[in-house]
C-alpha cells in the first residue's frame, strides 16, 4: 500500500531498509523459531508430564536469553545507524528510520519464539487471531501515518507491526505463560540447549545468506539503474513475498510439525506429495489471475508509476512456483538434522542467484527483466537440487498427477502471460477460461475433499492445554 504514496524511489529505499531489518531479526533469533517448532512438536506429541516440564524449561530459557541478546545487539546497531544508512542506500539521511525499526526488533524476535511454541501446541487459531488484529490495526494506522509523515510514517508503522504481536500474545496467551513460564525442577542439559541451536543454525545460515544476497542485489540495481528502477523491481518482489508469506505460514504451522512427527521415510514421502499438490492448487490460480489482470493489479496495489513492472511478472512467477516447491522439499531435512546438506544446497543456490544477476546486469548490461530471469533460473535449480537429494536419500517417488500439474501450470501461465502482454483486452476474457481449463485438468473431486480435510485436520484439533505439573 505504501508504494502508492511513496512512488518507485521511496518504495525502493524503504524496501532496502526493511530488508536489513528482516536480516537483523533473522540473525539475532539464531534460527531458533524453526528448530523450536521441530523439537517442541516432538515433545508435545509425547503427552507426558516429563516432556511438559522440559517444554517449560525450553520456554523460559529461550525467551529470556534471546530477548537479552537482541536488546544488546539493537543498542549497538542504533549507535552505528548512520553508517548502516550510508552502506544500505548510499545516504546517511535515513539513519533515524533505521533506529525506529530496530527498536521493534527485540519484541519481534521474542514473538517469533513464542509463535514457534504456539505452532508446536497447535494453537493455530490464536496465531491467526494475533495476525489478523495486528494487520488490521497496523493497516488502519498506516494511511494517516504515511500521508502526513511519508517515509517516517512507514517506519513508525513497521515499529507498531513489530511490537503489536508480542503485546497481543501477553493478552491472549496468559494461560500458556502461567503454565510454561513458571520455574520447575527440570534443568535443561547442555546437549538439549545445543540441539536447539544446532538445528537453528540451519535456518539462521540459510536466512542470513539469502537476505544478504537480496541486499547486495538491491545495491547492484541502485548502482546500475538508480532508485526508481530498483523500486520497480521491489514492487514485483513484494508481490512474490506477499503470497509466499501465506505459503510459509502453512509450511511452518502445518507441514514442519507434521514432518517432525514422521517416523519413517514412507510417511515423509506421502506428506511431501500431499503438500506439494496442495501448494500447486493454492498458488497457481492466484498467479493466473494476477497475470491476466496485471495492469489493473499493479495500478491498484502500487500506482501507474509502477506499470513498467508488468513485464517482469511471468519469469518471476515461474521462479516462485519452484521457490515454493524448494521450500517444501528442504523442510523435511530440518527435523532429520541434515545440516551439512541444507547449507551446501542453499550456498550453491544463493551463489547462482547473485552471480546470475551480476552477470546479466553488470557484465552484459541487460534490462531489468533479466533480474526476474535470474530469479527463475536460481529457484528452479534450487528445487532440482533438493528434489534430487530427496529422491535418492529417502527413495522419494513423485506422484504422476503432480508432474502433470506442474506442466499444465507452466503452460497456462505462459498462455495468459503472452495474451496479457500483446492482447490486453482479450486476456481479460480468456484468463477465466484458461483458469477453468487448468482446474478441470488438474483437480479431481476426491482431491478437493482431501485438501479440505488436510487443511482442517490441523486447525480443528483439540487445543486444550496439557497439564504441566508433575502429579507424582
Amino acid at each position: 500500500m505504501y508504494a502508492i504514496f511513496l512512488g518507485p524511489v521511496g518504495f525502493g529505499i524503504i524496501s532496502q531498509l526493511y530488508n536489513f531489518y528482516l536480516l537483523f531479526t533473522s540473525v539475532i533469533n539464531l534460527g531458533v523459531p524453526v528448530s523450536t517448532t521441530s523439537e517442541i512438536s516432538k515433545l508435545h506429541s509425547e503427552n507426558n508430564s516429563q516432556s511438559n516440564l522440559k517444554i517449560a524449561s525450553y520456554f523460559r530459557y529461550l525467551t529470556t536469553r534471546l530477548f537479552m541478546l537482541s536488546l544488546v545487539i539493537s543498542v549497538i546497531l542504533i549507535i552505528f545507524s548512520a553508517y548502516l544508512s550510508q552502506f544500505l542506500v548510499d545516504d546517511k539521511e535515513y539513519y533515524f528510520f533505521i533506529i525506529i525499526m530496530i527498536i521493534a526488533a527485540p519484541f519481534a524476535v521474542i514473538y517469533l519464539i513464542l509463535e514457534a511454541f504456539l505452532r508446536s501446541f497447535k494453537e493455530i487459531k490464536m496465531i491467526v487471531k494475533i495476525g489478523v488484529i495486528t494487520n488490521v490495526v497496523s493497516t488502519v494506522l498506516l494511511i494517516p501515518l504515511i500521508y502526513y509523515m511519508n517515509l517516517l510514517g512507514v517506519s513508525i508503522y513497521l515499529l507498531i507491526f513489530g511490537i503489536a504481536p508480542f503485546l497481543l500474545f501477553i493478552i491472549y496467551a496468559r494461560d500458556i505463560i502461567k503454565n510454561y513460564f513458571t520455574k520447575n525442577e527440570y534443568i535443561l542439559k547442555r546437549t538439549d540447549k545445543l540441539l536447539i541451536f544446532k538445528i537453528g543454525s540451519i535456518s539462521l545460515l540459510s536466512s542470513l545468506i539469502h537476505q544478504g544476497v537480496i541486499i547486495l542485489i538491491r545495491k547492484i540495481l541502485i548502482t546500475q539503474y538508480g532508485y526508481e528502477q530498483n523500486g520497480i523491481y521491489q514492487s514485483v518482489l513484494s508481490v512474490s513475498i506477499s503470497y509466499f508469506s501465506i505459503i510459509y505460514i502453512f509450511l511452518t504451522n502445518y507441514t514442519l510439525p507434521k514432518l517432525s512427527e514422521c517416523r519413517d521415510d514412507g510417511n515423509i514421502d506421502s506428506e511431501l506429495n500431499n503438500n506439494l499438490r496442495f501448494l500447486i492448487l493454492m498458488i497457481v490460480p492466484m498467479m493466473l489471475l494476477f497475470l491476466g489482470y496485471k495492469e489493473i493489479g499493479v495500478s491498484l496495489l502500487f500506482s501507474k508509476n509502477f506499470i513498467s513492472a508488468s513485464s517482469l511478472f511471468f519469469p518471476q512467477f515461474i521462479g516462485d512456483l519452484f521457490r515454493v516447491s524448494a521450500a517444501l522439499f528442504g523442510l523435511w531435512l530440518i527435523p532429520k538434522r541434515k545440516v551439512k546438506q541444507i547449507i551446501i544446497i542453499d550456498f550453491i543456490f544463493n551463489s547462482i542467484l547473485l552471480g546470475s544477476v551480476y552477470c546479466f546486469i553488470v557484465f552484459l548490461n541487460k534490462s531489468l527483466i533479466y533480474v526476474s530471469y535470474a530469479y527463475a533460473l536460481s529457484f528452479s535449480l534450487h528445487f532440482v537440487m533438493y528434489f534430487i537429494y530427496t529422491k535418492y536419500s529417502i527413495k522419494f517417488k513423485i506422484d504422476r498427477n503432480i508432474m502433470l500439474s506442474f506442466g499444465y501450470s507452466i503452460i497456462s501461465l505462459g498462455i495468459v502471460s503472452y495474451l496479457s502482454a500483446y492482447y490486453i483486452i482479450i486476456s481479460y476474457f480468456v484468463t477465466p477460461a484458461v483458469l477453468l481449463i487448468w482446474f478441470l485438468l488438474v483437480v479431481k473431486k476426491y482431491e478437493i475433499i482431501k485438501m479440505k480435510n488436510l487443511f482442517l485436520s490441523y486447525a480443528n484439533k483439540d487445543n486444550k492445554d496439557i497439564p504441566l505439573k508433575n502429579d507424582n
